[in-house]
């Protein structure tokens, strides 16, 4: 194992050791979750993921993983009009390069949220029923939407989704944070790059 990757952990394991006292301080102490991390790789998000701001952040947020999850691992996922699940979990081991490794010969696309969502939430959650339900859409309109009923399952899943800025489907992500209000999936939307994130502050208040 090289020096660096040495330093690396030691760094992670400080930053977890702040988490643990976070999460004792504010009574969730033991309180263990399913984490996984989605990523945005739309064409815009290029130039973070080249002078290596994805790989810092991701570095930065591993700590909460490790000090939440429930078995060390952490699944990956990337986004753009579809949704790639990474082989590779991600853990304290091969954390160095991780993001490199991750997107090497996979094409970009457009930002699309609500495949993301969906694809963590089936992977997280049991569905017992599903129902029909009209939303309005504007002053004279209004649309049917599918609404699942998802088991509380005894394990929770935290999922951190990593983003640059406005997607392309905001209307459909809604509805999936809607119907995921219903599961025990978690979902901490974090902004990178110098974007404005007012759609990311509007799924706040749903």
């Amino acid at each position: 194992m090289s020096t660096a990757t040495v330093d690396l952990n030691k760094t992670l394991d400080l930053r977890k050791t702040k988490v643990l006292d976070l999460k004792k301080s504010i009574g969730l102490e033991g309180q263990v979750a399913k984490v996984k991390l989605v990523l945005d790789f739309s064409g815009s998000m290029g130039n973070l993921y080249r002078n290596g701001s994805v790989q810092e952040l991701v570095q930065r947020l591993l700590p909460i993983g490790m000090a939440f999850d429930d078995d060390g691992e952490v699944d990956v996922y990337l986004f753009h009009h579809g949704v790639i699940k990474v082989k590779e979990t991600m853990n304290i081991n091969n954390i160095n390069g991780f993001i490199d490794r991750a997107i090497a010969g996979k094409n970009m696309g457009s930002t699309n949220y609500a495949p993301a969502i969906k694809s963590v939430v089936e992977d997280s959650a049991t569905v017992t029923g599903s129902a029909e339900e009209k939303i309005k859409t504007g002053f004279f309109s209004s649309k049917k939407i599918t609404t699942n009923t998802y088991k509380q399952e005894d394990t929770p899943t935290y999922c951190i989704f990593i983003t640059d800025g406005t997607n392309d489907d905001p209307a459909e992500t809604e509805d999936m944070m809607r119907n995921v209000s219903r599961s025990s999936v978690f979902f901490q939307f974090v902004g990178i790059g110098n974007a404005s994130f007012p759609f990311l502050e509007k799924l706040d208040d749903l």
